[in-house]
């Protein structure tokens, strides 16, 4: 998605690029209607956009609206020319562009090149393949005592119980959390991931303190006793001459976990209920017809925890 532009040009099949004004305004269901997809058939919806008018604009409130680009091609074009469709105004859709978005600028989601790619590399060796690997045996751990409970207790909402208690259990270090505060983060994330549809949320923005203070409260500790975790990462970065300040490290580590714990609690619970829709899907899984791995990736692809993301050009 787009925000109001007069000049944004897309590809279309010949080659040939034109103005992103020429595309048709869409009389049809809003795109960020949550009951589009809990209801409606955003996938007829998408289709139609794709065929008829792959770059479409949108109202969007009292504050305009937005274009919205839905087939492979144009969409790449928007994620990665970044010279011309900016992270830096904010990725999601807010009630008013013009209001500064926080941390736009500064956290990684939230940045351009050079300085996004100067971000990445502070922090990219976490997250290496090599290095999640390692988390394995953890993972499984985490897993099966979530599962162990459920056992125990004949039932349980799959989401709540086991999908939301996945993540940070399992990356709880290498997101410098203390076990102890593993309960507490899981709830305050979910929170503040609920500013991607409500960014004046009262609620949603108490719960962004409460990350910003745990993050506060670790870092001087972490500067002295450096780990194998984010913080140390950042402030290792910050000690070799990277320009982030504490406050920016901080914003950083708050865009991180709640970008982890959401996304993965969505696909983990979308997985589950795909599962459960195509039974002859899961008793192949079980019987070691599919490939875990691929089952993964499918997964992934199938549920898009993230429905959309916005660039300004």
């Amino acid at each position: 998605m787009l925000h109001r532009t007069p000049d944004i040009l897309v590809p279309e099949a010949d080659g040939h690029r034109r103005g992103i004004r020429g595309a048709v305004t869409q009389e049809m269901p809003a795109l960020t209607d949550p009951l589009l997809y809990s209801a409606g058939d955003p996938h007829e919806v998408w289709r139609r956009l794709r065929e008829d008018s792959p770059v479409s604009w949108h109202e969007y409130g009292e504050h305009g609206g937005y274009w919205a680009v839905t087939t492979h091609a144009a969409g790449l074009e928007v994620l990665t020319e970044w010279e011309r469709f900016t992270s830096t105004k904010g990725i999601f859709l807010r009630p008013n562009f013009k209001d500064p978005y926080p941390g736009a600028g500064t956290m990684m989601a939230l940045s351009d090149p050079p300085r996004h790619d100067l971000l990445r590399k502070a922090i990219m060796g976490l997250f290496t393949a090599r290095a999640v690997s390692k988390m394995e045996e953890r993972t499984r751990g985490v897993v099966k005592s979530a599962l162990q409970g459920v056992v125990e207790a004949g039932r349980c909402d799959f989401v709540k119980d086991i999908a939301a208690r996945i993540p940070l259990a399992v990356s709880a270090e290498l997101l410098s959390i203390s076990m102890d505060d593993v309960e507490m983060l899981a709830k305050v994330t979910t929170e503040a991931a609920e500013n991607s549809t409500d960014i004046e949320g009262v609620e949603a923005q108490q719960a962004h303190v409460e990350i910003l203070r745990h993050y506060s409260e670790i870092i001087t500790e972490k500067r002295r006793n450096p780990g194998q975790d984010l913080v140390s990462a950042l402030t290792r970065a910050q000690a070799e001459g990277l320009d982030i300040s504490d406050d920016e490290v901080i914003l950083t580590c708050d865009n991180v976990i709640v970008a982890a714990n959401e996304t993965t609690r969505q696909a983990v619970g979308a997985g589950m209920l795909a599962l459960l829709e195509s039974p002859e899907q899961w008793q192949a899984l079980r019987a070691g017809e599919l490939r875990l791995k691929t089952a993964a990736e499918e997964f992934l692809r199938w549920t898009a925890p993230v429905t959309h993301i916005l660039r300004t050009a």
